[in-house]
């Protein structure tokens, strides 16, 4: 568990930095616009994933082995390196997040 949250956590600061956020472009922005339609949507179900992850966990944005985007929510330590799904992007939805 704790080797999971050290790697949860690192992903997640690591995509953080100064000035950052925005809309994404290139390959990643075509593959949200095919799944959701716009980022405008998918940011809206990003939320949802976040919020609807009972108790402690993450939600993520996941590149699946078929290339496909999909969300996941993991409890507590969980990590979607356990799978075959990359990770993309991270929520922390822990309490103390």
């Amino acid at each position: 568990n704790n080797a999971a949250q050290v790697w949860n956590h690192t992903f997640y600061w690591n995509g953080l930095k100064p000035q950052g956020g925005g809309a994404p472009t290139g390959a990643l922005a075509d593959a949200i616009n095919a799944k959701w339609g716009s980022f405008d949507k998918f940011k809206e179900e990003f939320t949802k994933t976040a919020i609807g992850t009972f108790g402690s966990g993450w939600a993520w944005l996941v590149k699946k082995a078929d290339g496909s985007l999909d969300l996941v929510s993991t409890s507590n330590a969980a990590t979607p390196l356990t799978t075959d799904a990359k990770p993309l992007l991270t929520c922390d939805v822990w309490e103390h997040a």
